[in-house]
């Protein structure tokens, strides 16, 4: 009778030497992450809004983060910290590590680049977050398998710092959402940096300047680049307005000639009417040299001034503020914008 080791040496197959079964369960774990994650990059979700914006923004870091450890533990599971069982179906070596990345990167850009096609606007600086969260997930798997017990102690932590940092500014821009709240129905004031952020400028430049201020220390200054009708819109306002009876702003006009200012309104719903002027609330004033002019709008016109229908007062999408017959370098001052009762 042959014993367990002459048997093994005559060619017995030991537990060890047995091939193993394809991981079926981690594959499905990471066709499914990946296309969760990948499929929250791309479809155009129903959600709109500032918060919103900033919400979608801020995930961006993290997602990329998650699907290179959902790639990299699917082929090496140790390379993400576990072991044990779980076999390498391919030896991540640093190489390797930085080639996923590389690939995921480009898959990031195509991402991207279809979000032209499902009504979402690409972005470089998403594109940013998504190599920043690539970047922590390829240093933290270095870190682990670092031979120094100090460079894991370090490469951890800054792992986690790249992972946080392109999150700082959408944070802000969500703790700004909640101040802008909660001092609705201010609807700006122009005394922290980040209320520029709900407005786009065009064919102008806009910042905050202490030069004139109706409220507080600082107000809104638009600045031509250009001929044409430069100005800002406020494209994500506190929409509710329909509690309110009159829109309050104040202007002034430094320029040592008079200027025509437009002011237009809009709904959500005049995206379905082709951003048709008049669909819309237009107005204008003309302010001479130096003059200072406080605006009070009627809310009651605004809602009755498109041609068709009635505005919806709960769905107000901007506040366009702009010169008619400006110069370059011509300037104006915004500020104390508010709703009254």
């Amino acid at each position: 009778m042959f014993s367990k080791t002459s048997e093994n040496r005559l060619g017995a197959t030991t537990e060890s030497d047995r091939p193993q079964a394809f991981p079926v369960r981690r594959l499905l774990i990471l066709v499914i992450g990946v296309l969760g994650l990948l499929t929250g990059l791309v479809f155009p979700f129903p959600m709109t809004g500032r918060h919103w914006n900033n919400a979608f923004d801020l995930a961006h870091a993290p997602a990329f983060f998650l699907i290179f450890l959902l790639v990299a533990g699917f082929l090496d599971p140790a390379s993400i910290g576990f072991s044990g069982s779980s076999r390498a179906l391919l030896h991540l070596t640093p190489r390797r590590l930085l080639l996923i990345s590389g690939l995921l990167f480009f898959g990031g850009v195509t991402c991207e680049v279809a979000q032209k096609f499902v009504d979402r606007h690409p972005s470089i600086d998403d594109i940013i977050a998504n190599s920043f969260g690539l970047m922590a997930g390829t240093l933290y798997c270095l870190s682990l398998r670092a031979r120094h017990r100090w460079y894991r102690l370090a490469g951890i932590p800054l792992a986690m710092l790249i992972l946080i940092y392109p999150s700082i500014t959408h944070v802000q821009e969500l703790v700004e959402c909640v101040r802008q709240r909660q001092e609705f129905p201010l609807l700006a004031s122009f005394e922290r940096s980040l209320e520029l952020s709900a407005w786009t400028p065009h064919g102008a430049t806009v910042t905050r300047d202490m030069a004139w201020a109706s409220m507080g220390s600082q107000s809104m200054r638009i600045e031509s680049f250009g001929d044409g009708q430069p100005g800002a819109v406020m494209v994500w306002p506190v929409q509710d307005w329909s509690d309110y009876s009159t829109l309050k702003f104040d202007l002034f006009n430094p320029e040592g000639s008079a200027v025509t200012v437009g002011i237009t309104i809009s709904d959500e719903h005049h995206v379905q009417h082709l951003w048709e002027p008049s669909d819309r609330f237009n107005w204008s004033v003309k302010l001479m040299p130096k003059e200072v002019r406080m605006i009070a709008i009627e809310l009651q016109d605004v809602a009755s001034s498109p041609a068709t229908r009635s505005m919806d007062l709960t769905r107000v999408s901007n506040l366009n503020i702009f010169m008619q017959n400006s110069t370059q370098g011509s300037k104006l001052y915004v500020d104390g914008i508010l709703l009254l009762k």
